[in-house]
């Protein structure tokens, strides 16, 4: 009979190989304990169920391997001699794979803040048009230059407001992403100009501008910002 601290120590090690590893491992010891060849004792059973538990908390477990750990779980339980004499098991450290595997489940993102985004308010390339028509070189960096230029963007028919200010921020920040697909030095210099404007303007009136939603990791706004 194969003993117990030897198959303690080697269910121990297991925890740092890989998941494949840890459930074959206990597959054939648990198998070992059920022909009898291995005794199963209150501690080894203690063992198989941390080595288990290490496999449901790995996040790269298939549905297939935790189904395995699962079926090896009630095999343990099976042979536990600390089973009451009601047949219920002794409370586990996991009570059962799916409940444990429930609590331990990542839970999805929260949805995003909406960033206030209206497609179609603001036409990039229309913007673009004005301010090259307008401006052969980027227009002296004052107050009054900077609210100018934001005019002459959005043209004669949209006010200049904290509302469509952030719909210029916004509207370059998703053709940014969307048409020049997040490329870095893709912008138009008019765009530049007309987005460093806009962060002139909001300081100055202290108009908050929202993180727009398009962007998914900072490389993105580093990129459209520079």
């Amino acid at each position: 009979m194969i003993g117990s601290s030897t198959i303690e120590k080697a269910l121990e090690s297991s925890l740092q190989q890989d998941l494949d590893t840890r459930i074959l491992l206990c597959r054939k010891n648990i198998a070992a304990v059920e022909k009898r060849d291995l005794k199963g004792t209150h501690r080894v059973c203690q063992m198989f169920r941390r080595v288990l538990a290490s496999c449901t908390e790995d996040p790269h477990a298939t549905s297939e391997q935790i189904q395995a750990v699962s079926e090896l779980y009630g095999r343990v339980r099976a042979f536990d001699p600390r089973r009451n004499p009601k047949g219920h098991e002794e409370p586990d450290d996991l009570d059962s794979v799916a409940e444990h595997r429930e609590r331990v489940k990542p839970k999805p993102p929260a949805p995003p803040v909406p960033d206030g985004y209206q497609a179609g308010f603001i036409n990039v390339n229309e913007i673009l048009d004005r301010v090259a028509v307008k401006y052969k070189q980027q227009p002296p960096w004052t107050d009054l230059a900077n609210e100018q230029l934001l005019q002459v963007a959005l043209g004669e028919g949209v006010p200049l407001t904290e509302h469509s200010v952030r719909q210029l921020y916004l509207s370059f920040a998703y053709d940014f992403m969307g048409r020049l697909k997040g490329i870095d030095g893709s912008l138009a210099p008019q765009a530049k100009w007309v987005t460093a404007s806009i962060c002139a303007v909001a300081k100055k009136h202290g108009i908050s501008i929202p993180a727009p939603n398009c962007f998914t990791n900072p490389l993105d706004e580093l990129c459209f910002r520079v």
